[in-house]
């Protein structure tokens, strides 16, 4: 949700009965997918939840869970062009929600802002153009503080190459929308596997590639499987 008053966007989507919060969620994911099918395969864990399900036990469980985070000011944060570059609203949460061990075992740690912002500070100003490689990203706490400093020398984060990798699905499908709202640019390649052992960047090119081919070829599906009886044009 966009729009110049994130109050009456809050307000209106609190209001909203079960049903229709529902599917405002399912029309919110499907605009992401079509605006950036280049990350829709890397949200699949997210967006799984809020398309085709018809339990509606887990539709209250889902929509409880964005009303939850509205309340807590998503619409403030997201839908401020200055604030929604300068947040990562999914880091925290993630950690939060992962249990202390989980994280511990496989060396899963929250970057706090202002040590990312420190890191970023000690490298040097990237030029216009360069390509930035992180093996480790998580839901981007590092990425964020290098794209303000680049912004802050001067240079847009947009015309940057990103290549962004992390064995944790949820942590990537997270940062697959970080980087829409931080306003990274098309030249993101994230992808889903352990650097040393996997071959991710074939495979993360494969799947952006996929999302890709599938949002070209949806108006083709929609005509073809569409109850309208087809009419020859000769």
């Amino acid at each position: 949700m966009r729009g110049p008053d994130a109050g009456f966007a809050r307000d209106a989507f609190l209001d909203l009965p079960l049903d229709q919060a529902a599917h405002v969620l399912h029309l919110l994911w499907s605009r992401f997918g079509s605006r950036r099918p280049d990350l829709a395969y890397r949200v699949l864990p997210l967006t799984r939840w809020a398309h085709g399900t018809g339990e509606r036990d887990q539709r209250a469980t889902l929509v409880a869970v964005a009303r939850t985070a509205v309340k807590a000011g998503l619409f403030e944060l997201t839908m401020n062009p200055q604030t929604r570059m300068s947040v990562d609203v999914f880091g925290p949460l993630l950690m939060e929600l992962r249990p202390k061990k989980a994280c511990e075992s496989n060396g899963q740690f929250y970057t706090p802002d202002d040590v990312a912002e420190l890191l970023a500070r000690f490298m040097n100003s990237p030029p216009q153009g360069s390509a930035v490689h992180e093996s480790s990203v998580g839901t981007g706490a590092l990425i964020l503080a290098l794209a303000d400093h680049a912004r802050a020398h001067g240079v847009d984060p947009a015309d940057m190459r990103w290549d962004l990798v992390d064995v944790d699905p949820f942590a990537t499908a997270c940062l697959a929308v970080n980087v829409d709202l931080w306003r990274l640019g098309p030249d993101v390649l994230i992808g889903c596997g352990d650097v040393l052992v996997d071959d991710w960047r074939d495979r993360a090119l494969y799947e952006r590639d996929l999302g890709i081919q599938i949002q070209k070829w949806q108006p083709l599906h929609r005509f073809i499987t569409s109850s309208r009886t087809y009419a020859s044009a000769v």
